[in-house]
């Protein structure tokens, strides 16, 4: 069964300084598990797609699955009319074309550049596979302190503890990110938890909504 019969959906990723903004598509109750043979989706979802980037009415996206080596595990390209709902049952499960070589595994969503639009990174997520080695990291260096955690509940994301929200990113509950062990009280008393975003400037979180 091809993924666009379970397209995963939007799951905003907060990025810092370095472009990356949500999409349009509409989607609830996502959950997206990927391991070293498949990725499958464990509950029932709804997708509505509102992004025209094509000129006719439609938008059109790019799903891949990687390894940490950047490995193609799985691609699909499709487009969806603007205005169409699909409702998916959950409880699928799609094959990878080739055998993961690193962790993390790594599943994107992007709605293409076209239209007058930039190209969008509509969903992020990472898996790991029991046994491969983790791919040496390249760029910002994960701050120390910083540990992986699951975010419970969805939240935009702040420039600083009890902030401003930074344009429309979002984090979504289900996701995993590095976050700062140690919270941040802002000045109404409020906890606040930092996220590296893979840049150099960092997002924030309430803490209520890390695991």
């Amino acid at each position: 069964m091809k993924l666009k019969l379970i397209v995963f959906a939007l799951i905003a990723v907060a990025v810092l300084g370095i472009g990356y903004h949500p999409a349009q598509a509409l989607s609830t109750n996502i959950n997206i598990v990927p391991d070293c043979v498949s990725a499958s989706v464990a509950s029932a979802y709804s997708l509505t797609y509102d992004r025209d980037n094509t000129g006719a009415g439609a938008e059109a996206i790019e799903i891949t699955i990687t390894d940490g080596a950047g490995k193609l595990l799985y691609y699909e390209a499709d487009t969806f009319l603007v205005g169409y709902t699909y409702n998916s049952p959950g409880g699928i499960v799609v094959g990878y074309s080739a055998a993961p070589e690193w962790n993390p595994l790594i599943v994107k969503i992007v709605s293409l550049a076209g239209n007058g639009l930039a190209e969008e990174l509509v969903y992020h997520n990472t898996g790991t596979c029991a046994g491969l080695p983790d791919y040496p990291y390249q760029g910002a260096p994960i701050p120390a302190g910083f540990q992986l955690r699951t975010i419970t509940c969805d939240t935009p994301v702040y420039d600083s503890p009890a902030g401003s929200p930074v344009g429309e990113n979002r984090i979504r509950a289900g996701q995993t990110w590095y976050v700062n062990t140690t919270a941040k009280t802002a000045g109404d008393g409020s906890s606040w938890s930092e996220v590296f975003v893979a840049g150099y400037k960092n997002g924030y979180v309430p803490s209520s909504c890390v695991q």
